[in-house]
């Protein structure tokens, strides 16, 4: 169930997962690694 209008941390969290609605574990566990490695080469972490 979506948060509430006033609720925009949890709405903004809610709407992010939606869009990963039907992404499969391994494809999010790639995305997620490409992303940190990305950060890691633009912040030098």
């Amino acid at each position: 169930e979506c948060p509430g209008m006033l609720d925009l941390k949890g709405k903004a969290k809610w709407e992010a997962w939606n869009l990963k609605k039907g992404l499969s574990k391994e494809d999010a566990m790639n995305a997620y690694i490409s992303k940190a490695r990305a950060m890691v080469e633009k912040y030098g972490i």
